[in-house]
């Protein structure tokens, strides 16, 4: 299938290497998303698991900052993420939506949504899945959000 006109961003080599194997055409970019030179090129930006592995507030903002500076007027950050700390591993922060508003607080509309049964539960619950998904929405651990720029 020809892909045009998508671009990746990985901090790991290995991660980097099977995205260019299982995707060849795309535009793969290694390294901190920092370094980047787009400005104003994208309409969407997809961030699965990003910021929730930054545990620096400051870092965080610069990133967001950046992320909206790539972004076209008009365009979409579509945002996946932990809403919840791991209490597993102390390197992942989980990231609210009073936050997320914070970090994009340039953005015309947010819309979110909760979704992603928390692994723990999802793992053990096996083919009822979607049944306690949708039954007990409390145990959602993710949000999806629209961040739509000026």
């Amino acid at each position: 299938i020809p892909y045009k006109n998508i671009y990746a961003n990985e901090l790991l080599e290995e991660r980097v290497t099977a995205l260019k194997e299982n995707f060849p055409n795309i535009s793969v970019h290694s390294g901190n998303a920092m370094d980047l030179s787009f400005y104003r090129e994208f309409d969407v930006i997809f961030l699965s698991t990003v910021f929730t592995s930054i545990t620096d507030d400051e870092f965080k903002k610069k990133m967001a900052d950046k992320v909206f500076s790539m972004l076209k007027p008009g365009g979409i950050v579509l945002w996946y993420d932990f809403k919840y700390n791991n209490p597993r591993n102390k390197f992942v922060k989980g990231v609210g939506k009073e936050e997320i508003h914070k970090l994009f607080s340039e953005a015309v509309s947010m819309n979110f949504y909760n979704v992603t049964l928390a692994p723990p539960i999802g793992r053990r619950v096996g083919k009822l899945y979607n049944f306690i998904n949708t039954l007990f929405p409390f145990l959602r651990s993710h949000i999806i959000a629209f961040i739509e720029k000026k």
